[in-house]
């Protein structure tokens, strides 16, 4: 995906899964099926990627809570908020801190600002506390923030410098 080809993602993927179900570990699995489901759902085909991520939280006896983090995500991003919020409540809670908490708050945010609810949005990612070794999830904060901030005050003077300052 990050090549702009998503149906190279989406064959990549389906191409990995039949690798992985004969050898592959369960989180492995779960990993591609969401891989696979983000390029389904940029390729507009939304109900495969919904299958997909789907899989993806029954291919673990214990799934992570960043599987369903990522899961809420792209049902934020290209699905509905509502169902966003669903696989997000399987693993995380805004009063207490557990695995996965960043990632898990970061996308809580994201669904608050889906929603409309723009000042619990940018609560939620002030709240995202300590170093992120998630991959990416620095830039996806900047990112939000930009994106809230911008929705609050479209005509503030500081976001062409926070934008630029983003893209360097």
């Amino acid at each position: 995906l990050a090549s702009g080809d998503p149906m190279g993602a989406v064959a990549a993927g389906v191409s990995s899964l039949a690798l992985l179900k004969v050898c592959g570990k369960s989180g492995d699995i779960s990993a591609v099926h969401l891989s696979t489901a983000k390029g389904q759902a940029h390729l507009g085909r939304w109900e495969e990627a919904r299958r997909h991520i789907a899989e993806a939280s029954q291919e673990q006896t214990s799934v992570p809570p960043e599987t369903y983090g990522e899961a809420a995500e792209l049902e934020a991003t290209y699905g509905s908020p509502a169902r966003a919020s669903s696989h997000l409540n399987r693993a995380f809670s805004e009063g207490v801190r557990g695995p996965g908490d960043p990632f898990c708050r970061y996308v809580a945010a994201r669904i608050a600002l889906e929603e409309g609810r723009v000042q619990r949005a940018q609560d939620l990612l002030t709240e995202i506390q300590g170093p992120s070794i998630e991959p990416g999830l620095l830039s996806s904060r900047l990112s939000l923030d930009l994106q809230i901030r911008a929705t609050i005050d479209p005509a503030d003077p500081s976001l062409a410098a926070a934008f630029e300052s983003g893209l360097s």
